[in-house]
């Protein structure tokens, strides 16, 4: 066990062990692409603070660094959606958690838990089905909270967690006409990370090497049928509305993955488009 937390030491460092010369940059870096992240969709902020929270207890010239991309970018993403939707959002909704749901018990935890679970384990759009893998990062993120190493991290765990309850408890968890978790891919290159910790363990046990294979080959057919075949089969829009009845994001005998599989390979929209707009 010893021996296993030296390595991940080695491959987790903190930031303190890391040369100035070399945390520079990176914290730098660090800045544009939760930048971009947050311009793209404002709820990723939630995601920028335990890093500003950590920066500015330890750091200040990392916080600025840090502090320097943000500013730039947001301040033109702010102008930007003041002058086109005279608001700051633009053109996203604002969020609702209080939203009346129909249910006059606990409209809001109800909603919360049918977002939780019909974005993590729902056929046509769960996370773990899309991206089974994930189950170890999980798992990874558990041991990463009990080392509490590096220091930031348990921010960033809850600042995670905070976004998953606000996406599913005060959005429409299914994400209109999308392909498979729409409002959990931002996580994903966090989760990816958090496979780290548990890699050793997973490669000394032969079941969940096997385990974790089978997860990793299913990902990716998974993103071949995203690529090549979605949107064929129209599984959004046929029989009805996926916005309408969300409810048949449940249905395991019609499942977005396996109509667009059984379609067959979709056309070249993209490239139609792109061609009709270079015609004279």
């Amino acid at each position: 066990m010893a021996a296993w937390a030296n390595r991940a030491e080695l491959r987790l460092p903190t930031v303190g062990a890391i040369p100035s010369s070399r945390l520079a940059p990176r914290t730098f870096l660090g800045g544009p692409c939760l930048a971009v992240a947050a311009a793209n969709k404002p709820l990723e902020v939630i995601l920028i603070l335990p890093f500003l929270f950590y920066f500015g207890r330890r750091r200040w010239k990392s916080l600025l660094l840090f502090l320097a991309p943000l500013a730039g970018l947001g301040s033109l993403v702010l102008a930007y959606n003041l002058y086109f939707f005279a608001r700051p959002l633009g053109g996203y909704p604002a969020l609702s958690l209080v939203r009346d749901s129909g249910s006059a018990h606990f409209p809001i935890l109800k909603r919360f838990v049918d977002g939780l679970l019909g974005s993590l384990v729902s056929p046509s759009r769960g996370l773990l089905v899309y991206t089974p893998w994930t189950v170890c990062a999980f798992w990874g993120a558990a041991r990463l909270w009990k080392q509490n190493s590096p220091s930031w991290i348990r921010p960033l765990i809850v600042a995670m967690a905070a976004t998953l309850v606000v996406q599913v408890g005060g959005g429409d968890w299914w994400g209109g006409f999308c392909f498979g978790p729409r409002y959990l891919t931002d996580l994903l290159p966090f989760m990816t990370w958090f496979l780290v910790p548990v890699l050793d363990s997973i490669r000394v046990r032969h079941g969940l090497r096997l385990v974790f294979a089978a997860t990793v080959a299913i990902a990716l057919w998974v993103q071949v049928v995203g690529a090549f075949y979605y949107p064929a089969g129209n599984w959004d829009g046929r029989p009805v509305n996926v916005s309408f009845e969300p409810k048949r994001c449940w249905d395991w005998s019609d499942t977005q993955l396996l109509r667009s599989w059984r379609a067959g390979p979709a056309p070249p929209m993209l490239l139609d488009e792109w061609e009709r707009m270079l015609q004279p």
